[in-house]
């Protein structure tokens, strides 16, 4: 009788470790770096984003110190007049000015990105924006703004005056002359920067603001006549400026082919 029951107890004890083996077959094992991937990868995406945010939220401030500190140098550039720059370090960012950097375009496109759900392309690089933008890539474990670019401005390819720097002052001094706005704001490189006579600094973003100016504030006696006075035979390019009169005068640079003003000094 014992002898039968023990028998039973064995046969079921058995029975129990085969379908034990059985069911740990049928089930796959998950591997045991699935979890801590996930979690890294998932870290590494919020980590990607919140640099985006931080992006972002220095245009919407209009921060230059604060997008300085998210680049990575040397930089790259490219304004709306097609010009590409290399900026070695964030003293030369800063030099640019913010009405260079925060124009309303590049502005509001990097606004209206949804940095929740933007991602990396293949190559590794994060773009915030579409025409006008910034590119963004990890180095040491940072991810830092390598490239700020604008759309280019058609209109930038026909302003301005070809041929050579004296030819160029000579046609400007008659738009002094004559002070014709509309000439002067088509032959502008934007922004300009204009030294009021009564100590005001502004910078005029667009052709449409110079003309809303009026040709009363634009052109003063003084600053024509010195422009009139100039001895354009002794005209001389200093880092791709040219000073055309003396304390009152314009400054004029060549871009995209042609000479353009980009500074007026009353």
């Amino acid at each position: 009788m014992k002898n039968a029951a023990l028998t039973k107890m064995m046969r079921n004890v058995t029975a129990a470790i085969f379908c034990a083996m059985a069911f740990a077959v049928s089930v796959p094992t998950a591997p045991a770096y699935a979890r801590p991937r996930t979690a890294v990868t998932a870290s590494a995406e919020m980590k990607m984003r919140d640099a985006a945010g931080a992006v972002q939220d220095a245009f919407d401030r209009k921060d230059m110190k604060k997008l300085a500190s998210l680049c990575a140098y040397p930089l790259t550039f490219s304004d709306g007049s097609g010009t590409t720059k290399k900026i070695k370090n964030s003293r030369e960012f800063m030099a640019l000015g913010s009405q260079n950097v925060f124009t309303k375009n590049l502005t509001d496109e990097i606004g209206a990105a949804n940095t929740a759900k933007i991602s990396a392309s293949s190559k590794g690089e994060l773009q915030i924006g579409d025409s006008n933008g910034v590119v963004m890539k990890k180095g040491k474990g940072k991810w830092k703004i390598i490239r700020i670019y604008m759309e280019k401005n058609p209109a930038s390819e026909n302003s301005g005056i070809s041929g050579d720097m004296a030819y160029a002052a000579e046609q400007f001094q008659k738009t002094f002359y004559y002070r014709d706005l509309e000439t002067l704001s088509a032959t502008c490189s934007y922004p300009v920067k204009i030294y009021f006579s009564d100590g005001r600094i502004q910078d005029v973003q667009t052709q449409k603001e110079m003309m809303e100016l009026g040709e009363n504030k634009v052109f003063t006696d003084e600053m024509v006549e010195a422009v009139m006075q100039a001895d354009l035979s002794k005209l001389q390019e200093n880092s791709g400026s040219v000073q055309v009169g003396g304390i009152s005068g314009f400054y004029m640079n060549k871009s995209s082919g042609n000479w353009k003003i980009d500074t007026i000094v009353q």
